[in-house]
Formats: structure tokens, C-alpha cells, sequence
């Protein structure tokens, strides 16, 4: 009984040992961002290259038109309530009923939407700052009559940078 008390913790004993090894080995990498000496070098050089922070105004691209068409609007629908089925049937069945094909097309709601707006139909930049700027409204609780074109320009001009 003794001999497997003993076995039992020096068994015991053995593992807790490997483990902490292990432990203790992973502990002894240098980690950059845990060693100020180690990050020195590398972030004062950050602060004297061309090749980090904001890019010169000229190299700033400022269009991201595309063309939307019909058919390319109708695959998009369709697409997505493919996609939008899984998580909910009775989701995809709402838009294929109000966008599928004959029904509605988006681009003439999404345009109507616009006239009062800063941002423009059928710009890439434009329509990521108008999802943006819905979802903060959304989030905090922010309604229309607040938010002006000129600051839907302003974050089109922040995604554009």
C-alpha cells in the first residue's frame, strides 16, 4: 500500500514537474512589447521612416465609383437571400417578396435615400461611410435630424485616408 502511495505521488509529482518546465520555457522568450529595451529600436525608427503614417494628399485616391446595373443588383439579391436562408427562412422569404425579381429594385430606394444626404449613388467610399454612420446612429441611439451631409462627408473623408 505504501509503494503505490509512493508511485502514485511521485508520479504526480513527475508531471507537475514537465509541466512547469514547459511553462517555465515558454515564459523565456523574449516578448518585444514586454522588454521597453527590445521595442526601443524599433519604434524610434518608426518615427523617423516615410514609410509609416498618413500618405501625402496626392497619393490619396479619391474616387471609388463603380457601375451598378440591374442584373448586378438582381445577383445580389439573390445571393444574399441564398446566403440569408440558413440563419432565417422567413428573412430571406421578406426580401426576396419586397426585392427579388419583379419586385422593387434597391438602387431607386437607396437613391431616394441619398437626395438629402452628403454622399453620393454608386461610390464604394460612400456607401461604407453611410453604413457607418447608420450603424453609430444606430448605436447610440442618434436620430436623422442630427446628422448632417457635412458630417457624412466628414466620415467618407476619414475612410478615404
Amino acid at each position: 500500500m505504501k509503494r503505490s502511495s509512493i508511485f502514485i505521488t511521485g508520479a504526480l509529482l513527475g508531471s507537475w514537474l514537465v509541466t512547469g518546465i514547459n511553462y517555465a520555457m515558454a515564459q523565456d522568450a523574449p516578448i518585444m512589447a514586454l522588454d521597453p529595451t527590445l521595442m526601443a529600436g524599433w519604434s524610434g525608427n518608426l518615427a523617423y521612416t516615410d514609410t509609416w503614417g498618413s500618405k501625402s494628399a496626392s497619393t490619396i485616391k479619391k474616387n471609388y465609383s463603380y457601375q451598378s446595373t440591374p442584373a448586378l443588383r438582381q445577383s445580389v439579391v439573390a445571393g444574399f437571400t441564398k446566403r440569408l436562408q440558413s440563419q432565417s427562412l422567413k428573412g430571406a422569404q421578406a426580401v426576396a417578396a419586397t426585392f427579388g425579381r419583379g419586385k422593387a429594385d434597391y438602387g431607386t430606394y437607396y437613391t431616394q435615400m441619398l437626395k438629402t444626404s452628403g454622399l453620393h449613388d454608386n461610390d464604394a467610399a460612400d456607401a461604407l461611410a453611410g453604413l457607418i454612420v447608420v450603424g453609430y446612429q444606430i448605436v447610440n441611439n442618434v436620430p436623422d435630424e442630427q446628422v448632417t451631409a457635412t458630417m457624412e462627408r466628414a466620415a467618407r473623408t476619414q475612410l478615404q485616408e
